[in-house]
């Protein structure tokens, strides 16, 4: 023993280099072991798995992989916003109910129980602008943000009536709908009227409702109709490109249509296909601002995230609770601006309350206890997600090409080429 006993006479140092006796491994020793164990088996065949985007997942994905990826030197908040808009996770995601009912006082009795749950966001569908009034009867309008489904030609009677309330110069939120959505189930008939009346509601909400965003870019339709992730960002894509080249034609510019562009995706349950989806849309949309030749900080996606009905089965419902809690998570990690959960009885019938309240405490559970509300980016710097992240980006660039070659997704709905 040494003079101090406390101490032993070989003690270890502190930090003991173990890495530093080996050799660091290559994927060339990786693959010739895989290959090894295989017994002439295919390695393509056996480890590698097609999606039905076009991507080919690799079983691992190495260091090298990512050296092509300019966008990964980039921090949260910083063009093109690949690690989300925000520099911070001061301010997580919106925790959004969406508000169906059968009657308008229903609809206030449901909205309030939403908030008093802690809902911070609120999907409403009203009627006509009496039944607007009575669902947001005691809403607080400066602590609640608000997404109001409306008709292009209603849009700017509902945003004058919204301006009147108490608290609606503090109102956050967007207000109308996505016209081409409409177009491809075949629900609109005059696109001159629908562009003329959009100009004017998003005309008079920049100046009077500057934080309500008034052009919406909807990718559900195409998700409910089978739609990759990848065919599903580049439909939405071309829609928002859509809406705003006609805007521009009853002159508004750019600059002040690109910041009230709201995007919205279903989410399925490949749980990185949706993560690297919501990336990539963020990518993409600072790439067509840029064109635009708008800075991409003065229009960064706003992204709504909400749980894709196609996943959900009507055999065994409680299951849909697994799904939606997946979906939500792929949300979340992707770096959602707001995220409906679709309660888990939503393909059989109105949602009863149970299952509106368990939806809201599932992203409380996600925000407050998984903390996924206190990380920026939280999939970044996965070699993996972000590989993957470019693909979809890539294949999604390619595809709204083509609807652009097209003529534009109003043509390319109208031939049938999206169909």
């Amino acid at each position: 023993m040494s003079a101090d006993a406390s101490k032993p006479e070989h003690q270890l140092p502190d930090h003991l280099p173990l890495l530093a006796h080996f050799s660091p491994a290559t994927a060339q020793q990786w693959r010739q072991l895989v290959e090894a164990e295989l017994n002439g088996g295919s390695f393509e065949q056996k480890l590698i798995t097609p999606t039905y985007e076009g991507i080919k997942l690799q079983p691992i994905y190495w260091p090298h992989d990512t050296d092509d990826l300019l966008a990964l030197a980039t921090l949260p908040g910083q063009p093109p916003f690949l690690r989300g808009s925000q520099y911070s996770s001061e301010h997580p995601w919106l925790i959004c109910q969406a508000i169906r009912a059968d009657s308008a006082s229903q609809a206030n009795r449901l909205a309030l129980l939403a908030v008093e749950q802690g809902a911070t966001a609120l999907d409403l569908a009203p009627l006509d602008l009496h039944s607007l009034d009575t669902t947001l009867a005691q809403v607080d309008l400066a602590t609640v943000t608000l997404f109001i489904s409306a008709p292009a030609d209603q849009t700017l009677a509902f945003a004058q009536a919204l301006s009147t309330r108490p608290g609606a110069e503090h109102l956050h939120g967007a207000i109308g709908c996505d016209p081409l959505a409409e177009l491809a189930v075949g629900a609109i008939a005059d696109l001159d009227l629908t562009w003329r009346s959009m100009s004017q509601s998003t005309t008079w909400a920049a100046e009077h409702l500057p934080n309500l965003a008034t052009i919406a870019a909807q990718g559900a339709v195409y998700y409910e109709s089978g739609a990759s992730a990848v065919e599903e960002l580049a439909f939405t894509l071309a829609s928002a490109v859509e809406q705003l080249r006609n805007l521009t034609l009853y002159g508004l510019p750019v600059a002040l249509s690109g910041p009230r562009v709201r995007f919205s995706f279903a989410l399925g349950t490949q749980l990185f296909m949706e993560i690297a989806k919501l990336r990539a849309a963020r990518l993409l949309w600072s790439n067509v601002v840029a064109a635009w030749g708008l800075a991409p900080e003065k229009a960064p996606a706003v992204i709504h995230a909400q749980s894709g009905l196609r996943t959900f089965t009507i055999a065994d419902r409680h299951v849909n609770m697994l799904r939606a809690t997946a979906q939500a998570f792929a949300a979340t990690v992707g770096g959602c601006t707001s995220l409906t959960i679709t309660p888990f009885d939503a393909a059989l019938q109105l949602p009863d309350d149970f299952s509106r309240h368990l939806a809201i405490n599932t992203q409380h559970l996600l925000r407050e206890e998984s903390l996924l509300g206190a990380v920026a980016d939280p999939g970044g710097g996965s070699w993996y997600l972000e590989t993957l992240t470019d693909a979809v980006a890539r294949n999604a660039w390619v595809l709204f090409q083509e609807v652009e070659r097209q003529g534009g997704l109003v043509a390319a709905l109208k031939n049938g080429w999206v169909q």
